[in-house]
């Protein structure tokens, strides 16, 4: 957002902004009379409206927002808007947003996410490349709550609106670059250039975004979690009259960079946990390596955090790629003073693969590739979706609406991924025989989604208005699995290697002769197919401020609405049936009372919202078990009841010329009320009455146990969660000193998986805080083309376990994921 104070002097700074209603001083009015606050206007309910008179709880940025707070991509919206949080997994390269706890942690094609990221009305259906650089960005809205009616399945946490700047009539342009400590080198350009005068307008972008990782392989020495990512954007805007718009709109991202190293840390004291190294330690890891699980997890935990270990090879490198590419055509067609007609037609296509380590143990305990050992392929994903809005009013202008129809088909058509742990040479005490597991698992999908939406408003009086709104989805899934085992003939280089018993083979020529390019045969194949749909009301009722009322700006509100998000079908089998579960659609039911309000002369923005709502079949991923292998995987189930309640305060203040202060808060109780799960177990070691015996893989025997997870808190949801910025504008006769200090306190989020994880030290062990100071100065030259900014991030070097693979039950141990340290650099940008 661009401030101005009253004498037409430019003066940014970030437009987040505020929930809930708070004490404000009275003060005297010749200190507000210095500068105001400008017009916001936002897009969060597809049509152009003020901010301040959204019945939404939205955040915006602006671009120019976005460059004074250092926001170079999308993780960094998670330090500034209230209840956003970013989850990058193993990977470090895939996004998945979480907003009021509500996001996914499966970057799977079978999977979507809660939390809907759209890039210029472009809907970005995967994790992978989602790491948006904020590169010639117009604006970033993130809208909070359910938002079914208007965005569809998948927005029962909220969205993420991107918008970049258009093509315009000028030759204009800028170029940038950031240097800093870990071999930062990013630059960017864009050009802007005119090419039929009144007709057609260009416009292009190119990036580049490299840095060293945090992280060293204690032993090889290998840098790990590195960043390397470059692209560009091409637009065409054709003005064909004066009522007919036409932008045509291609993007392409590549990622290829190491994936994050973990830190191996004990988690022990949860009845029934470490089945899975407990079965591992007699046969196979004490006689191959002399160490049990435990040992090998404590040799990690000491390590400091700059430093992991990391089993990979050259055939199994610590590595994730990603390429994306999208096309898009909007038309934007003013049909007479009453009617509007726009159409979003776009192709987005995600081809991606990792290598991760699940338990940051040095070896291969468990290792899941898409590189490597033959059989492996990136998921490669197509996207093809349709919408058309017609926009309007009636009655004399007494009832703005909208009216949608939106059609989308979603097909990954290749992609397998391996699932290594071993060789493990000397298992059973003998030196020739080794432990192997390398199944191969291959998903393809086909998922198609139709929906019909419209929404209006009844402008009542001046004061009060009315909104309702409604949406019809209809979804079909389809996901076919199929597994492949190694083909035992060609294991070995030498003699042939001999099967002993599933997984343990012989290799007569010894270690130096196992193969690991070796084939695959088929293993099990299987389909299935779903549908679902639902109805997606929404209704509001609003009174708006006048000036001359208690506020200059603003509105209060109420509003119910509502989300879905798609059932599916889960990649892992059902460790007792051995077939391809469901899992159920999640419904959201969201209750809000609203205010925002512009106080003071219009230097005082306060932006609040309570809320409460409630989920149906809350889709959360877990850890299970695959049956044919005897290894973890990971499920998606459903916790029948669960509910979050919050408050968001969002301020803007302008106590003073050129000094501006942001501060937002949120403060949040999530409940999982009903969760009826399942878990794997020791056997005997949890009570008998609750527990199957069961046995998987290769005559593995362990316990299903049913277990109650009501009272849990929800995952991914900060308990509290603090901003605050300060930024002072001081011009001088050799141009503009800029001043900027902010930080960021989250406090309490829950990171656990399964029942086990959750357990743990009641629960508490696997929460965390993070908190960031950040210092910023801009020089900006009298003409504002030149502008030096200096800057450093998290300045006190704090770094805390911000995720990872909590795996207690499984292993009695977390793989520990830490947050980055100090950083700091110089950008330096010239505009044209």
């Amino acid at each position: 957002m661009k401030i101005r104070n009253k004498n037409n002097r430019p003066n940014y700074f970030i437009a987040t902004l505020l929930s809930a209603a708070i004490c404000i001083p009275v003060l005297p009015a010749n200190v507000w009379a210095l500068q105001v606050l400008e017009e916001v206007i936002v897009t969060a309910r597809k049509r152009a409206e003020s901010l301040q008179e959204t019945p939404v709880a939205v955040s915006f940025l602006s671009g120019e927002d976005l460059a004074q707070s250092g926001m170079r991509d999308v993780l960094k919206l998670a330090e500034v808007v209230p209840n956003l949080t970013f989850t990058t997994g193993g990977s470090g390269g895939s996004a998945a947003p979480n907003i009021r706890g509500v996001g996914a942690r499966n970057n799977g094609a079978n999977f979507d996410s809660g939390v809907a990221l759209y890039l210029d009305g472009v809907y970005a259906s995967r994790a992978d490349g989602a790491i948006i650089d904020s590169v010639d960005i117009r604006s970033v809205q993130v809208v909070r709550g359910p938002q079914g009616t208007l965005f569809g399945k998948n927005a029962t946490g909220g969205a993420i609106i991107y918008a970049t700047n258009k093509p315009t009539e000028l030759f204009e342009g800028n170029v940038e670059v950031d240097i800093g400590n870990y071999d930062r080198q990013n630059g960017q350009i864009t050009v802007n250039v005119p090419l039929i005068d009144n007709t057609l307008y260009s416009r292009a972008s190119l990036y580049r975004t490299a840095r060293d990782g945090y992280l060293d392989d204690a032993e090889t020495g290998e840098n790990l979690g590195n960043v390397d990512r470059w692209g560009g954007q091409m637009q065409l805007r054709f003005i064909a009259g004066d009522s007919l718009l036409v932008d045509l709109n291609g993007v392409y991202g590549k990622v290829d960079q190491t994936t994050k190293g973990f830190q191996c840390q004990p988690a022990l004291g949860v009845p029934g946990s470490g089945w899975l190294s407990g079965l591992q330690n007699g046969a196979i890891l004490i006689p191959s390596t002399g160490k049990s699980f435990l040992q090998h997890c404590q040799d990690s935990y000491v390590l400091d955090k700059d430093q992991a270990l990391t089993p990979w090879s050259d055939d199994l490198p610590p590595k994730y790629e990603a390429t994306t590419k999208t096309i898009a055509a909007t038309v934007d067609w003013e049909i007479n003073d009453i009617f509007s007609l726009k159409s979003i037609t776009a192709w987005r296509n995600t081809n991606a693969g990792e290598a991760n380590d699940i338990f940051g143990l040095g070896i291969p305990f468990q290792t899941r590739t898409n590189f490597g050992r033959s059989i492996t392929a990136n998921r490669n994903t197509d996207w093809y979706s349709e919408e058309l809005q017609l926009s309007g009013s009636a009655f004399d202008q007494k009832i703005d609406y909208i009216v949608g129809l939106f059609a989308s088909r979603e097909e990954t058509d290749e992609g397998n991924a391996a699932g290594v742990a071993g060789p493990f040479f000397g298992a059973l005490g003998d030196p020739l025989v080794a432990s192997y597991l390398a199944q191969g698992t291959e998903l393809r999908t086909d998922n198609k989604s139709y929906a019909v939406f419209s929404q209006a408003d009844w402008n009542i009086t001046d004061t009060w208005r009315l909104s309702l709104g409604l949406r019809y989805t209809w979804e079909e899934r389809l996901l076919r699995r199929t597994t492949y085992d190694p083909d035992v003939s060609s294991l070995s280089s030498g003699a042939a290697a001999i099967s002993v018993f599933d997984p343990f083979y012989s290799f007569p020529d010894g270690p130096d002769s196992f193969n690991a390019n070796h084939g695959y045969v088929l293993g099990d194949d299987q389909n299935k197919k779903i549908d679902n749909d639902d109805w997606n009301p929404m209704g509001s009722i609003q009174y708006l401020f006048q000036r001359g009322d208690m506020l200059d700006n603003g509105t209060a509100y109420f509003t119910i609405s509502t989300g879905f998000l798609s059932g599916g079908l889960s990649e892992s089998l059902d460790f007792e049936t051995g077939e391809i579960p469901e899992y159920k659609p999640e419904e959201a039911t969201n209750y809000e009372i609203g205010l925002k309000a512009d106080v003071f002369d219009s230097t005082l923005r306060i932006n609040t919202a309570l809320f409460h709502t409630q989920y149906d079949n809350r889709q959360l991923t877990g850890i299970g078990v695959n049956p044919e292998t005897g290894t973890i995987s990971s499920v998606t189930t459903n916790a029948a009841k669960s509910s979050i309640s919050g408050l968001e305060i969002e301020a803007l203040w302008l106590p003073m010329t050129n000094l501006d202060i942001t501060f937002n808060v949120a403060l949040n109780h999530g409940d999982i009320e009903k969760f009826e799960d399942t878990t794997v177990a020791v056997p005997g070691e949890l009570p008998a009455a609750d527990c199957t015996l069961a046995t998987i893989g290769p005559g593995t025997t362990v316990d299903g146990c049913n277990v109650d997870r009501s009272d849990e808190d929800l995952p991914r949801l900060p308990k509290q969660t603090y901003y605050a910025a300060v930024q002072y504008f001081w011009e001088t006769d050799v141009g503009s000193f800029t001043p900027r200090l902010d930080a960021t306190y989250k406090k309490d989020i829950n990171n656990c998986f399964d029942w086990a994880s959750c357990q743990w030290e009641n629960g508490k062990g696997m929460e965390y805080d993070f908190y960031s100071l950040n210092a910023r100065l801009t020089w900006r030259s009298t003409s504002e083309a030149i502008r030096v900014t200096a800057y450093g991030n998290n300045l006190t070097d704090n770094q805390s376990a911000e995720g990872g693979n909590p795996l207690i039950g499984s292993t009695e141990s977390r793989a520990v994921d830490w947050s980055a340290p100090r950083s700091y650099g110089v950008e330096l940008a010239y505009t044209w």
